[in-house]
Parts: C-alpha cells; sequence; structure tokens
C-alpha cells in the first residue's frame, strides 16, 4: 500500500478521523485489497494523513468498528471481508450562501426546502448542506466510492458566479438554481439548470382577473431588486392590459428600490401615499408582494378609500390574504423543490434548462 494517499480537508464539515476513515475505505475498495492484507501502522497512517497518533488511531478504530478491518494484538490492523457490490448511497448537496440560521427564518427558502426534503426521501436521497468551501465539500464527496453524488441544489445565493465555477470545475454533475432567475441565466453552463416561478403568466392571470371584474384603471406597486421576478411580474401585469385593449401607462406603475430592514408594509404605505398625492386615479391596485398589499389596504382604508381594490402576489403566508380578504397569485413553491430533485435523478436529461412552474389565482372575494 505504498502508494496509498491520504487527504485531510480542513474546510469540509467532516471530523478529520473520518476523513481519513473515508479515504482509507475508498483505497480498499478501489483497489478490491484482499482479505488478510496488513495496513500500513498508525505511525505510517499519521504521517501520510499529516495528523497526530491518536487521530490516525481514531480512524483505524473506526474501520474496525464497521467490520472493514480487523486487528491482531502485537501484529496490527488487517483488511477484513469487504462486500465490494456494496450499492452507493445516493446524497446531493444544497447550497445556501447566507448560512443555515438565514434559512431557517427564510418562509421562501423554507418552504422550497419542504419540497426538496420530501421528493428526497421518497427517492432515498440524502442531503447535506453547504455554506462555505463548496468545491472542497464536493472534491470530498465525490472521492467517496460508496456515495452516488446527484448534484447540488443552489437553494439561496448572491449571484450567478458561485454556481458558474462549480459548473465548470464539475462538469459532470448538475447544478439547479431554485426561484430567483437573473438576468443571463440562459447563458450559464449546459450543466447549470433552473427551476423558478412563472411570474410572467402568475401577474397575467391577475390582470386578466381584475380586467374581467370591470377594472381599467390598475396600478401595479413593486419594489427594484437583483433579481429579474418583480420585473417578469409587471411584464405580465403590461401585456394582459395590451392584450385587452387597454393602453400600458408607466405613470402607473409604482417602484421603490428595496433597501436591507425595510418593512414591505411601510412600503405599500408610502407608494400608495404617493399614488394618492399624485391624484392618479385608479379603481384597482395589483402588489407583487402579498405583504406590500397589507400595508397598501391599511393606509386606503385610513384616509377613507377602501373601496380601491388590492390584490397580492405569493401567499407565502396564507393567512394575510384571508385575513385582509384580497386575491392573490399562489406560488408553488414545494414544487419547485420537488422538481429540483427530480431534475438531478434524471438519467436521460429530458427537462429543459429552464422549468417554470405555474402558479395559480387564489380568489379571496
Amino acid at each position: 500500500m505504498r502508494d496509498m494517499r491520504i487527504i485531510v480537508k480542513e474546510a469540509v464539515p467532516v471530523p478529520v478521523y473520518k476523513q481519513i476513515k473515508e479515504e482509507i475505505k475508498n483505497y480498499l475498495i478501489e483497489n478490491k485489497v484482499r482479505e488478510g492484507t496488513p495496513l500500513p501502522d498508525i505511525k505510517t497512517i499519521a504521517s501520510i494523513a499529516g495528523v497526530s497518533l491518536k487521530t490516525a488511531e481514531r480512524a483505524l478504530n473506526e474501520l474496525i468498528k464497521e467490520n472493514i478491518c480487523f486487528r491482531r494484538p502485537k501484529k496490527g490492523t488487517f483488511v477484513g471481508k469487504i462486500n465490494y457490490t456494496i450499492l452507493k448511497k445516493k446524497i446531493c448537496g444544497v447550497y445556501h450562501a447566507r448560512g443555515l440560521k438565514s434559512f431557517e427564518k427564510d418562509l421562501v427558502q423554507s418552504a422550497i426546502y419542504r419540497g426538496i426534503s420530501e421528493q428526497s426521501q421518497k427517492e432515498g436521497i440524502d442531503l447535506f448542506f453547504i455554506t462555505t468551501e463548496a468545491e472542497e465539500s464536493i472534491s470530498f464527496y465525490l472521492r467517496n466510492s460508496e456515495l452516488d453524488f446527484k448534484g447540488i441544489i443552489m437553494l439561496h445565493w448572491e449571484d450567478l458566479s458561485e454556481g458558474k465555477i462549480l459548473a465548470k470545475k464539475f462538469p459532470y454533475i448538475k447544478i439547479v438554481f431554485l426561484n430567483y432567475y437573473l438576468d443571463g441565466f440562459e447563458d450559464t453552463p449546459s450543466n447549470i439548470y433552473g427551476v423558478f416561478n412563472d411570474d410572467y403568466a402568475g401577474a397575467y392571470q391577475m390582470t386578466e382577473y381584475l380586467i374581467e371584474k370591470g377594472h381599467k384603471k390598475i396600478a401595479i406597486f413593486t419594489i427594484e431588486l437583483r433579481n429579474e421576478n418583480y420585473r417578469q411580474r409587471v411584464e405580465g401585469y403590461k401585456h394582459a392590459l395590451e392584450d385587452n385593449g387597454i393602453k400600458f401607462e408607466r405613470d402607473f406603475v409604482y417602484i421603490m428600490e428595496r433597501r436591507e430592514g425595510v418593512d414591505l408594509r411601510e412600503v405599500g404605505r408610502s407608494l400608495a401615499r404617493s399614488l394618492i398625492n399624485k391624484g392618479t386615479k385608479v379603481s384597482a391596485i395589483f402588489c407583487v408582494n402579498d405583504v406590500m398589499a397589507t400595508g397598501v389596504i391599511d393606509y386606503l382604508r385610513e384616509i377613507g378609500k377602501g373601496e380601491i381594490k388590492v390584490v397580492g402576489y405569493d401567499d407565502i403566508i396564507p393567512h394575510l390574504s384571508r385575513d385582509y380578504k384580497f386575491s392573490t397569485v399562489k406560488v408553488d413553491f414545494e414544487k419547485m423543490g420537488k422538481k429540483a430533485i427530480s431534475i438531478l435523478t434524471d438519467k436521460d436529461n429530458k427537462y429543459p434548462k429552464i422549468l417554470k412552474i405555474p402558479p395559480k389565482l387564489l380568489i379571496r372575494n
């Protein structure tokens, strides 16, 4: 076993002794080392891995616990009877740039993760989180001969660059981006996929619903974000108006830049105040976000303009539209997560680069 190499990665969220155990185990399986073959002594293993004798001994003890190796007193550690036909365990990584604490507080990400978790359980896939040093983590799991690494789900990210780097580094694995559609996504490497809500279609349907109810003067309230989601909602609104013979007026589009820590209710109130102060005459307001819609409704009621119809989008907090009695567009966040797993396990490559999940109108009044 002179050619044995043991690579230990400090950035990988796996204890060092377990990494050493996996490295030795992979070596034995890949080389189909015969039963009874002696392993290098603890000093040699410690030297190869660059660790202490205590850590090396702990790794060997783990191999013995799993019956991969056995020990003969005063003679050393030897290879046991290994089943080389062991089925590989299926796993996939879930990338979240802001860390687990941020993920737990994010209702959208939590909803998507429920879909990921449910579908992965159905298909027998184990999940592991990646928050930093993604390349190191992926490399570690790919080297494990007992694992069938399916790919990475980009649950939350700051931009496309991280995914592009991973796609080029690992061109043989799939990487699936979820929910936040960014400009230029179509030009990413071929092993990158996207599962997004059809924001355009949802906004188009809601605007048509308002038109069918007799509304001709419809304002839309939105927020300027880095992703294209809300801009697609504005486009759906615009084209629904035009397709129904109503002129699209830029003055009916109210936009506010999203700033960290700003309450969306206050954004809604502020935009509604701007509309009223400008004297814009509307019979309906389409908010691209449900929380924003509640702020609009509160303000209109306070100034005696409650007759203006307000609708929202998302339904990520269902009680909002129920309590305030406004219609909204329900986004199927859980289905996005389920489809991401389906793409990773698809052997026939039947999925397109971009898969859009159709939302549903949720009429509350």
